[in-house]
Formats: C-alpha cells, sequence, structure tokens
C-alpha cells in the first residue's frame, strides 16, 4: 500500500495544513507499531482481545472497541465546531504524545457499513459525538484505500501525559498548572477523565507539590468528569 507522508513541527500546524483535506473522509488512526500489525494479519481489528498496544489513554473504555468494532474518525458532515470539539477529546492525528501516526483511509465503497450510533443513557463508554463512527468486527486491508503517515519534529505533551506521570509516580516533565481552562482545551480532557482520579484515597507521590494536589482536586470537580 501507499503511503504519504506528512512532516510538521507540531500539532497544531498539522490540523491547519491537513484538515482542509480530511473533511468528507472517513478513517483510522494508529501508531506505526500497529499498523506494521495490520500489514501481517491484512485487516484492521477491533483489538477488542488486547492484541496490540493501546493507541490512546481511553481505548479500553471506547464504546466500539467493546463491542468488537474499529473506531473510525468519520469528517463527512461534521460542522467546524463539531470537528474542534472532537478533537479536543480525539487528539485523531497523534495517539497520546507519539511523534508518527498513521490514517488509514476508508474506501467510500465500504461507507455503508459504518455504525453511527453511540452509546444510550447509561453508558458511560468513551464517545465521541459527531466525528466517530464504528467499523463491524474487521476491516480488511482491500477496504483501504490509502495511507498517511504524519511526523512531528517535537510531540506535544498533553495534559493527559503530565497526569499519567503524576499517577504512575513519575516526576512530569513540568509543574504547570492543571486548571479548568487548560484542561477544557486539551485534546485529552475526556481520556483524562478514565483515570480513576474519582477516587479519593488516591495517593500522590510525596514529590507532588501543592500546586499539583489542588490541581488533581480541582480537576475532579470539572463537568467533563462527573458522570
Amino acid at each position: 500500500m501507499e503511503v504519504k507522508r506528512f512532516k510538521f513541527a507540531n500539532y497544531d500546524e498539522a490540523m491547519n495544513k491537513l484538515l482542509p483535506l480530511l473533511r468528507g473522509r472517513v478513517f483510522h488512526t494508529t501508531t506505526a507499531a500497529a499498523y506494521a500489525g495490520i500489514l501481517s494479519d491484512g485487516f484492521i481489528g477491533s483489538n477488542k482481545d488486547g492484541k496490540y498496544p493501546d493507541a490512546y489513554p481511553q481505548s479500553k473504555n471506547s464504546f466500539f472497541r467493546k463491542r468488537g468494532c474499529v473506531s473510525m474518525v468519520d469528517l463527512r458532515t461534521a460542522t467546524d465546531k463539531q470537528i474542534e470539539l472532537g478533537d479536543m477529546q480525539y487528539r485523531f492525528l497523534s495517539p497520546s504524545s507519539s511523534r508518527e501516526a498513521l490514517l488509514l483511509f476508508l474506501k467510500s465503497s465500504c461507507h455503508d457499513s459504518l455504525i453511527l450510533e453511540g452509546p444510550g443513557e447509561g453508558d458511560y463508554s468513551t464517545f465521541v459525538e459527531h466525528i466517530e463512527a464504528g467499523f463491524p468486527d474487521s476491516i480488511p486491508i482491500s477496504c483501504i484505500e490509502e495511507a498517511w503517515e504524519i511526523t512531528f519534529e517535537k510531540p506535544d505533551r498533553t495534559l493527559i501525559d503530565e497526569l499519567d506521570d503524576i499517577i504512575a509516580g513519575r516526576k512530569p516533565a513540568s509543574n504547570r498548572p492543571l486548571n479548568a481552562s487548560s484542561v477544557r482545551k486539551s485534546s485529552a480532557r475526556t481520556a483524562m477523565c478514565e483515570f480513576d482520579v474519582s477516587d479519593e484515597t488516591m495517593q500522590m507521590p510525596e514529590w507532588a507539590g501543592a500546586q499539583q494536589r489542588a490541581d488533581l482536586n480541582r480537576r475532579r470537580k470539572l463537568p467533563a468528569c462527573r458522570r
């Protein structure tokens, strides 16, 4: 399969230049390592069995993955605002803080198989309204029309990366505050809520400062993380 290669300084540059080319299309975002497995298998699987590493922190709670479907980014009808909000929850040009990502584009002849309906009331699985669709079971390579490899000179560390460091007991790369405003702008807002930060008994590392503790407690109260 032919792979088109793009290189950008950062995520924002990639979004500004590629978004006009992505409108009206449906694609699956994955990592370079997973792409090698896809080529070997001959299909894109739902990864319900956890065979491949998760591309996103929230993948285990994915609505479509739990149902044995492949999660897709569907930009056929999404408005500018819906895409902006969707990208805040589903950083679809770059899994986590990876330096590279692969976008696998679905042929229009295979669009009829897509599932557009998301979770019902009381189902708190991860689902990105307006821009996410599911493909049942697996997608044969014959349904993929092209692949893009997107590389970043310096990947952006999102707030989820730093919160993950804190929860895992690692000292984060920076001490920037996790405030409500920055969380709203973060593409990892939904992913952050997958961590068990609602557990008031969760212990912070001894080196975590008062600001980091206050930020985490404040984040527990954000509307996006309430159920």
